[in-house]
């Protein structure tokens, strides 16, 4: 009898198990790449001396990667480069907007292009169309020389949990990205995973930007790893210095952010990226003073802060634009158009045409000039004309060129409100202060 117990407990235990293992099932560390299902769905369209745009399939080389759905490619028989948004997926974001898996999908994408031997868009079926920002659609198959088999990039990027499947029902091959999908969220593989991403940081680190650029100059690896080509969320506060708006039916904003440091008495930029449909960007003013907070970026080559994060609000709109501190950016600037945000920028709520200069003193290295400048409201009326006067410390060597009755622009920050003294740089960076 007890010998029939324990055959039944011994049952038990690995029934237990088994059940056990069908509830928890495997988890994905987030490392792996798998391709098992997507080795199975194979090209059998003809592509050779085929137009993509004309005949919805052709061969490519890859100009530019954007991020993990989006890349630009040269076509090889009508010798252009358009750009592609890979259909029946959406990763998440590392561009403009930064998300978790964003980076991480942008760097599968090129670890699996820069390798290929033959690559080829496919617009499935007829003619390519494009969508509402003016990108081809259509699906990416490469091949590598360890292995001749085409292969399908979006369905990779679905089996290996970037992107959660968005291919239609109706399509031929849509068991194909079901089961990729399946695959994926049952291993809870990145995109369906808890765990945390290492190329991206919830936490913003405080900065200043002259700390970014040293970090980025010296490779220090404080906000940009430059081993994995990564950069970490930081929050620094600066002024909005200018603002370049695309001409695109979607606009986007690049804002120049700049701070003066007082130790080193020079001022220092970065650009500030605000993406298709961030329409806070357009409430945000040249001339004011913002919290920023978002992600250290490198693209095209150049740095910038992505995946701006807006909090706070200003005016009556519920949800826009960055936290305002207080104006402290002075502009002196002529022809300004304020009903033009889109050409010239947004500017801040007062600003002041050209100092016209009354007086000019250069002693003992200091160019003292004091002049006039009228205060231009943003409904673009104008206010009263105030007197200033401007301190430069000049370098060795310095030969004065500004007279009386000459015209000159300064933009000027305040450092210290209760002196109402302002540092400021001109428009050929030197560090300059104003008495005002």
């Amino acid at each position: 009898m007890k010998k029939i117990i324990s055959i039944l407990i011994a049952v038990m235990l690995l029934c237990g198990c088994f059940a056990c293992f069908a509830a928890c099932g495997p988890v994905a560390d987030n490392t792996e790449h798998y391709d098992t299902i997507t080795k199975t769905y194979k090209l059998t369209k003809d592509y050779q001396g085929k137009s993509f745009l004309t005949d919805g399939i052709g061969e490519v080389t890859v100009a530019k990667y954007t991020d993990g759905d989006t890349s630009n490619f040269f076509l090889k028989t009508d010798t252009q480069t358009i750009t592609l948004r890979y259909d029946g997926i959406n990763t998440p974001e590392s561009t403009g907007q930064v998300e978790k898996w964003g980076k991480a999908a942008s760097n599968f994408v090129r670890a699996r292009l820069q390798d290929a031997v033959t690559v080829v868009l496919d617009a499935n079926g007829g003619k390519a169309t494009q969508e509402g920002h003016g990108r081809y659609l259509g699906y990416v198959w490469y091949n590598t020389a360890d292995d001749p088999q085409l292969r399908n990039l979006n369905l990779e990027l679905v089996e290996n949990g970037f992107s959660a499947n968005n291919v239609s029902p109706t399509e031929p091959f849509y068991d194909y990205f079901r089961k990729a999908n399946n695959f994926a969220k049952s291993i809870k593989l990145r995109w369906y995973s808890s765990k945390a991403d290492p190329l991206f940081s919830e936490q913003a680190i405080e900065a200043t930007i002259k700390d970014i650029l040293e970090d980025i100059e010296n490779k220090t690896n404080k906000y940009y790893l430059t081993a994995v080509d990564c950069g970490l969320q930081v929050v620094f506060w600066a002024e909005l210095t200018s603002v370049n708006v695309s001409s695109s039916a979607s606009p986007t904003y690049t804002f120049v952010a700049t701070e003066y440091d007082k130790t080193t008495k020079k001022a220092y930029s970065i650009n500030v990226y605000a993406a298709y449909g961030t329409y806070n960007a357009s409430d945000m003013k040249v001339g004011h003073h913002y919290k920023i907070v978002g992600t250290l970026q490198k693209y095209n080559g150049k740095y910038q802060i992505s995946g701006i994060e807006y909090v706070g609000k200003i005016g009556t709109n519920n949800n826009q634009t960055l936290l305002l501190k207080e104006n402290t950016y002075f502009i002196f600037e002529t022809n300004l158009d304020t009903e033009s945000s889109k050409d010239k920028g947004t500017y801040s709520d007062t600003h002041y045409t050209n100092l016209n200069v009354t007086a000019v003193d250069f002693t003992n290295g200091l160019l003292t000039v004091t002049g006039t400048a009228k205060q231009i409201k943003a409904n673009g009326s104008q206010g009263v004309q105030e007197i200033f006067t401007i301190v430069y410390e000049t370098p060795e060597g310095y030969v004065n060129t500004i007279n009386v009755g000459d015209s000159i622009t300064a933009k000027g920050f305040r450092l210290d409100p209760e002196t109402k003294v302002i540092t400021v740089c001109d428009g050929s960076r030197k560090e300059v202060a104003i008495n005002y």
